[in-house]
């Protein structure tokens, strides 16, 4: 991620256009026992760590990080192997990402914090909340399995990714890339943004932590998880589908799961308000409506 978060859009139709530069006032890098990692810091208020999805690392997530510095002092990273963060052995571990963002909640200087986990990173998060939840305040996902048993999409990008090389203008690709999105949005600038911040990963990383998603399962301890949590899933996500992410929200004890019925998985992209909406409503106070938007 550079030094400066320089995203002169905020993507979505109910979005409008605002440019601003924000720079960092933490940017350090921390040892973890899966390596290097370059941690940043912005803004004022609640604190709020986001997590990066499988591709793009925080380059992807630009945008709504500086939504969110708007109003809430937000930290983020990039996953071992990607970005400014460089890798151990350690990567070839199952365990790699969890043990990861546990050495990175240790160096962040709050007692406890909120997690916003994109995809990938909510199940990261879970993953840990099941063995050290006193440090996470809450959990807000999007596009977060507690499996990828129903989630035909992700089981065929695994197998596409682990076994054939591909070009970043490979027509399966250009494909993918409007699943992201809800194939709704052609030749537009976010079809651009997503293409280039995905490519960004290396296509071995991607594999990898595949890999590790297919294996992800929630252990019979997350019944008893006290952290508040907030699913948010795109009514369009064929990614993750909203079916996948209410079988999660049903095993946990204190959750609310909202529906963006026209988003796909990268809704936090494509429909800004209606998130940045939700992530409000969690970040003010435990919700207990189910709501369709």
């Amino acid at each position: 991620m550079p030094a400066a978060i320089r995203m002169s859009t905020v993507f979505g139709s109910d979005s409008s256009s605002e440019s601003w530069t924000m720079e960092p006032d933490m940017s350090k890098m921390i040892w973890s026992r899966c390596g290097m990692v370059h941690l940043n810091g912005v803004g004022q208020g609640q604190p709020i760590l986001v997590l990066p999805g499988l591709a793009g690392g925080s380059r992807m997530l630009e945008p709504l990080i500086s939504r969110l510095a708007l109003d809430y002092r937000v930290y983020w990273f990039d996953w071992a192997g990607e970005g400014r963060s460089f890798a151990l052995e350690a990567l070839r571990q199952d365990d790699h990402p969890t043990r990861l963002l546990a050495d990175v909640l240790e160096a962040i200087p709050e007692p406890t914090v909120n997690v916003l986990g994109i995809s990938y990173g909510g199940c990261v998060a879970l993953d840990l909340a099941q063995h050290k939840p006193e440090k996470m305040q809450r959990l807000i996902l999007t596009g977060t399995p507690g499996k990828l048993e129903h989630a035909w999409a992700s089981r065929l990008v695994h197998k596409v990714l682990t076994r054939i090389p591909l070009r970043p203008d490979s027509a399966f690709l250009n494909q993918f890339f409007r699943i992201l999105m809800g194939d709704q949005m052609r030749d537009s600038a976010i079809e651009q943004f997503v293409a280039g911040s995905i490519w960004g990963t290396d296509q071995a990383m991607m594999a990898r932590r595949l890999d590790w998603l297919m294996s992800f399962e929630l252990t019979e301890s997350i019944r008893n998880m006290s952290i508040p949590t907030t699913i948010l899933t795109g009514g369009r996500d064929v990614v993750v589908p909203p079916l996948c992410q209410e079988k999660l929200a049903n095993l946990l004890p204190e959750c609310d799961m909202f529906v963006i019925k026209e988003a796909g998985h990268l809704g936090f992209l494509t429909h800004t308000n209606a998130y940045m909406g939700y992530i409000h409503q969690a970040m003010a106070s435990r919700m207990s409506a189910v709501s369709m938007a």
